[in-house]
């Protein structure tokens, strides 16, 4: 069976809108102001803080999302956006230089996955 094995990658300012989307749909209020920073955290149980400048206070408020809440806030941002994902294929959060990304893989097992790795490296030589 062919294996496959796609990369989504998101902006700044998609992952921002898939996060603040995601949480607002879980009825979670965000304070009046402006998006300072987003970056990949690496304290524990943390993967994405998202600082925000509130307009009526100076001190900035920051939100934290885990592996999974940011991992389900790009797959619903895909769905919200017509971005195709099969249903029936693994998804994990991976890094692309600075850019978070959706990996998405069908039918990969791990012999399959160390060829592609393999090669991959081989063609970057």
């Amino acid at each position: 069976m062919v294996a496959e094995v796609r990369y989504v990658i998101f902006s700044t300012q998609e992952l921002s809108r898939a996060l603040i989307t995601a949480h607002q749909g879980k009825g979670g209020a965000l304070p009046s102001g402006t998006v300072h920073s987003i970056t990949q955290d690496s304290r524990p149980g943390v993967k994405v803080s998202i600082t925000i400048a509130p307009d009526r206070s100076s001190e900035p408020i920051m939100l934290d999302w885990t592996e999974d809440e940011v991992l389900s806030a790009l797959v619903g941002f895909c769905r919200s956006t017509n971005i195709p994902l099969p249903a029936s294929s693994s998804k994990q959060l991976g890094r692309i230089r600075n850019s978070l990304c959706l990996i998405i893989t069908i039918n990969v097992t791990d012999d399959k996955y160390r060829d592609f790795e393999k090669a991959i490296a081989d063609n970057t030589k």
